[in-house]
């Protein structure tokens, strides 16, 4: 398990470089505590994910809804601070074209949330956690054979 720790040998090598270094190492084991929830349900009555699929199939629309708790049990000695909880909104789309080919895009964080997973890295300067990406829209093809 990778893990950091402060190692006071190593120079600053940059003004701009924070006073204490800290080094990855490999850890011989870890312990870990916590819950997982998920749920997934129909289009019919569902809240945490929704689906739409006319009989045909030729077309889809998916929405989904991700909260996560905050997190207040944290460990000093590996950097962890603690961590509000956020919830996101996804849409998603497709299309079949052809036979053998699917349209699909979509949007990510539909809000333009601004939060950071609960171990997301440290700006080494700032000492801040470094968010998740805002909003994002993609678009692809699926091709089958």
């Amino acid at each position: 398990y990778i893990t950091v720790r402060p190692d006071p040998r190593l120079p600053k090598r940059l003004p701009l470089s924070p006073p204490l270094v800290f080094r990855y190492f490999n850890g011989d084991h870890a312990s870990f505590r916590g819950y997982r929830f998920s749920a997934r349900h129909r289009a019919a009555g569902g809240l945490l994910e929704l689906r739409f699929m006319p009989p045909s199939g030729r077309f889809w629309a998916d929405y989904s809804l991700r909260s996560v708790f905050d997190q207040r049990r944290v460990s000093a000695a590996r950097l962890e601070t603690p961590s509000p909880g956020f919830s996101t909104h996804d849409v998603r789309f497709g299309a079949r074209l052809t036979r053998r080919i699917d349209l699909r895009f979509g949007i990510e964080n539909l809000g333009g949330k601004h939060y950071f997973e609960h171990l997301n890295a440290l700006n080494p300067f700032t000492g801040q956690r470094i968010p998740e990406p805002g909003r994002a829209f993609y678009a692809g093809l699926a091709i089958r054979r």
